[in-house]
């Protein structure tokens, strides 16, 4: 895809299904053109978006370890599937060079959700060592919703560096991505709605 024909899909971005009165414009440190407006969010949207994730986890931290693996594994393959416009849209949306985007970024990104898809159902209780009078057990249980805080020189891999973890355990995220680069993180939302994520999580 060239950078003309993701102009042109951009102009048709909407996240109206964001519930959010205002937005910004995210413009490329290229050549200054508007990519996209994205929604600006506000305090009550962070306490609404808090409120639903807290809402979901009560039913995400009892799904299956097993099938939470397999949701974040569906988002790999989907980062995969989408590696060209995901390497495409960092480069345009923070100035990154298309080629470590592609090779570096996306790679570690569907890396990250492929290592915590296979390790989500091998978090499990343990019995640690202790004198032969006591007996102690580590028990790992979800802790409920994450703020996920993401820089934009990374953003996609951060971001995946901070979701993936936290949806292995069975927590649900709340994603700040960086008003300089989020069309990839909010690609990335999708594309995990897309694998069967609630959209609340």
């Amino acid at each position: 895809m060239t950078h003309e024909e993701w102009l042109r899909r951009a102009k048709d971005l909407r996240f109206e299904d964001i519930p959010c009165s205002k937005t910004f414009a995210v413009v490329s440190p290229r050549d200054g053109q508007v990519l996209a407006d994205v929604p600006d969010a506000g305090e009550s949207e962070v306490d609404d978006a808090v409120t639903a994730a807290r809402r979901a986890f009560d039913s995400w931290s009892q799904v299956a370890p097993v099938e939470r693996g397999k949701v974040l594994l569906r988002i790999a393959d989907l980062l995969e599937q989408h590696r060209e416009t995901l390497a495409l849209t960092i480069s345009l949306e923070m100035g990154k060079p298309i080629t470590d985007a592609y090779t570096i970024e996306l790679r570690a990104a569907i890396n990250t959700f492929r290592w915590y898809g296979q390790l989500a159902d091998k978090l499990t209780d343990a019995v640690p060592q202790t004198s032969p009078e006591a007996l102690a057990l580590v028990t790992r249980e979800p802790a409920g919703v994450v703020g996920a805080v993401v820089p934009w020189n990374f953003p996609l891999t951060l971001a995946s560096w901070k979701v993936a973890p936290a949806l292995a355990a069975g927590c649900t995220v709340v994603l700040k991505p960086s008003e300089f680069s989020p069309l990839s993180a909010l690609q990335l939302g999708r594309l995990a709605i897309e694998a069967g994520l609630p959209q609340e999580l």
